[in-house]
């Protein structure tokens, strides 16, 4: 990862529909999508090649985690990664490359 000019105070992206939360997190939970974080390789391994496309967040703690974006045709949205948490804005990184 590259930083781009971050500021971590005022820098972050809040849960803007934090009613919906409750409702996010239980579709995630019967799709069974869990956040992978890059420290468990094998699991996010497998989900990057079983995913057509991948949703991912920075937590404040810097770790880097992935969900596929669409199961079942269904769209998981950016809260299931953090579970409501504020998140470090995407743009302000650059995924360079990651060798599995």
């Amino acid at each position: 990862m590259v930083h781009n000019g971050y500021n971590s105070k005022t820098d972050r992206f809040t849960n803007e529909l934090p009613d919906e939360l409750a409702r996010e997190l239980e579709e995630a939970k019967r799709l069974g999508v869990k956040p992978t974080s890059i420290n468990n390789l094998d699991e996010f391994e497998k989900m990057v090649n079983n995913a057509e496309q991948i949703k991912w967040a920075m937590l404040d703690d810097g770790t880097f985690v992935a969900m596929p974006k669409y199961v079942n045709g269904i769209e998981l949205k950016h809260t299931v990664l953090t579970g409501g948490k504020e998140v470090y804005p995407q743009e302000k990184f650059f995924l360079l490359e990651i060798k599995l």
